[in-house]
C-alpha cells in the first residue's frame, strides 16, 4: 500500500508504517502547497494527513486509488467525510493526540 504522510508525525508513527507499507513522506514541518498535494496524492492508496492539509473532491478526486484519509487530529473539519464516503473511502481521526 502506498501512504502519503503530508507533515513530520512521530518517528515511531513513521516507522510502523515504513515497515509495511511504501510510504512517501513530506519532511518538514510545513503544510504542502495544494498542488504539491495533488501531485503527490496521486498514486496513494491513503493518506495521512494532519489538520492543516485541506482535503476536500478536488484532492480526493486526484487520488482514483484512495481507500482511507487518516485525520493526524481530534476533528475532522478539514476533510469532505460526505464525498469521501460517496467514494467509498473511510475517514479516520486521532482522538486524544
Amino acid at each position: 500500500m502506498n501512504v502519503l504522510i503530508t507533515r513530520l508525525i512521530s518517528q515511531i508513527g513513521i516507522d510502523l508504517l515504513k515497515a509495511r507499507h511504501t510510504v512517501d513522506l513530506n519532511p518538514e514541518q510545513k503544510t504542502l502547497p495544494r498542488d504539491e498535494l495533488k501531485k503527490r496524492i496521486q498514486d496513494a492508496d491513503a493518506v495521512l494527513c494532519l489538520l492543516t492539509d485541506r482535503i476536500d473532491q478536488e484532492i480526493i478526486d486526484a487520488a482514483p486509488r484512495l481507500k482511507i484519509i487518516s485525520n493526524h487530529a481530534v476533528g475532522y473539519d478539514n476533510v469532505d467525510v460526505e464525498y469521501a464516503a460517496r467514494r467509498g473511502i473511510a475517514v479516520t481521526n486521532t482522538p486524544g493526540v
